[in-house]
């Protein structure tokens, strides 16, 4: 993720997040990364109760690939990055990293690709495509032109 564009939002580990052993839960992991995305599109677009209120969509999660690479620990902080590694007109596909400070040197904890698919919330949830404005932010954030 290094030369891509990201948003990254801190997350500290709490015992909550800990199994008996004292080590981040594996399925926390996936919290984290909802949290991210949650915040990015309240950052970039408004936020998400509102999205859904007016827009009447949603985004649904349809696979969902996750590498696990270091343990997080109770009181590690964390950096959860997030970038769009693909847009459609119907789906996104969203890829993070998750990084702890050891030894003032960058571990990566988890690496994970979440697609996304738009849906209509009108309509059953059925598949629907991303609404040209929110396309369009999405696509002036990558470019950078986004002030966030």
């Amino acid at each position: 993720m290094e030369n891509s564009k990201c948003f990254t939002v801190p997350k500290k580990v709490y015992l909550a997040d800990t199994d008996a052993t004292g080590i981040g839960y594996y399925a926390r992991h996936l919290e984290w990364l909802e949290m991210a995305r949650i915040e990015f599109i309240t950052r970039i677009y408004k936020p998400l109760s509102r999205m859904i209120a007016e827009d009447r969509i949603s985004f649904m999660p349809i696979r969902v690939e996750i590498d696990y690479k270091a343990p997080p620990l109770f009181e590690d902080e964390l950096t959860i990055y997030l970038t769009i590694k693909n847009l459609d007109k119907l789906k996104m596909v969203l890829s993070y990293q998750v990084t702890k400070m050891v030894n003032e040197k960058v571990i990566p904890v988890s690496e994970a690709e979440i697609t996304m698919l738009c849906v209509d919330l009108e309509k059953g949830s059925k598949p629907c495509r991303i609404p040209e404005a929110l396309t369009n932010i999405f696509q002036e954030w990558l470019s950078g032109n986004h002030n966030m």
